[in-house]
C-alpha cells in the first residue's frame, strides 16, 4: 500500500511517522476525585500526590493519628480524648504559666482558675491566653481604682486645706491622737488611711463630740470591738486575695469602721 503520509501504524513504540510523541490517554476519574481536584484545583497526577505528600506531613503517616470527632455532645470521655490530643494537659496542675503581667496570684486562686481551664478542656495554649487576659483585665481594674482613688483624695485634701487652713496641722495632730485614745490608730496606719483626709475629718468631727472622759471611758469597749473587727477582716482570706469575690466588701467594711465613704 502506498504511503500517503497520514496513516499511524500500529506497534511503532508509541510515536507517528513524524516522529513526535503519541498523545497520553486521559486518566478516568470516579465523580467524587474529579469534585475533589476542582475544589482543590488540581491538574495532573503530579498534583493529587503533592497534595497527599502535605496531608501525611499534617496528620503522620498511622491512620491512628486523625482525630475522631465523637456524634455525641454529651460523649465526655470522647471529647476529653479529643481536646488531650489537641494540646489539654492530662491534669490541670500540669499547666504552665509565665506571669510576666506584674499582678501576684496567690496560689488558691491559680488552683481554682486551673481547674476550670481544664475542666473547659482548655489548651495550654488557650489556658495561657485565657489566664493573661485574665490579670490584665485585672490589672486595667486596679489601676483604675487607684487613679479614682488617688483623685477623690486630692479633692479631699484640698477640700480639707479650704476648710481648716492655718489649723490643719493642728487638728490633724488632734484627730490622730483621738485614734489612738480609742485603739485604731494602727488599724488605720496599716490601711493607709492615717493621712487620708476623710478618716481624719470623721476623727476631728468625734474629737468635737466627745470629751476626753467620755474619750477615756468609752475607749476600752471601742478599742475591743472595733480592733476584733479589723483584726479579723485583716486576717482574712478576701482581705488579702485581692481576686477574692467578697474583696471589695471586706475593704468597704473597713473604710466603713472609720466613717470613710
Amino acid at each position: 500500500m502506498a504511503d500517503n503520509g497520514n496513516a499511524t501504524p500500529e506497534g511503532n513504540g508509541g510515536e507517528n511517522l513524524g516522529g513526535l510523541p503519541a498523545q497520553a490517554a486521559t486518566p478516568t476519574y470516579a465523580p467524587e476525585t474529579i469534585a475533589l481536584m476542582e475544589k482543590k484545583q488540581w491538574k495532573t497526577d503530579a498534583d493529587i500526590a503533592k497534595g497527599y505528600t502535605e496531608l501525611e506531613k499534617f496528620v503522620g503517616k498511622d491512620p491512628k493519628s486523625l482525630l475522631t470527632l465523637p456524634t455525641d455532645e454529651k460523649d465526655e470521655a470522647g471529647w476529653d480524648a479529643v481536646y488531650n490530643r489537641l494540646g489539654r494537659p492530662e491534669t490541670s496542675d500540669k499547666y504552665a504559666f509565665k506571669n510576666e503581667t506584674g499582678i501576684e496570684l496567690d496560689a488558691d486562686s491559680l488552683k481554682s482558675f486551673n481547674e476550670m481551664a481544664h475542666k473547659e478542656r482548655y489548651t495550654q495554649k488557650q489556658y495561657e491566653a485565657g489566664l493573661k487576659a485574665h490579670l490584665e483585665v485585672f490589672k486595667n481594674l486596679e489601676a483604675k481604682a487607684n487613679q479614682a482613688a488617688e483623685a477623690e483624695f486630692k479633692a479631699c485634701d484640698e477640700a480639707l486645706d479650704k476648710e481648716w487652713g492655718q489649723d490643719r496641722q493642728k487638728r490633724t495632730a488632734e484627730a490622730l491622737e483621738v485614734a489612738k485614745k480609742v485603739g485604731i490608730y494602727e488599724a488605720l496606719e496599716e490601711l493607709k488611711l492615717g493621712s487620708n483626709p476623710k478618716a481624719i475629718k470623721m476623727l476631728d468631727t468625734l474629737r468635737q463630740m466627745m470629751t476626753d472622759d467620755e474619750i477615756k471611758l468609752g475607749s476600752d469597749k471601742t478599742k475591743l470591738s472595733v480592733q476584733e473587727e479589723v483584726k479579723k477582716l485583716i486576717d482574712s482570706e478576701s482581705y488579702i486575695n485581692g481576686l477574692h469575690p467578697e474583696h471589695t466588701k471586706t475593704m468597704n467594711r473597713l473604710k466603713e469602721l472609720y466613717g470613710v465613704k
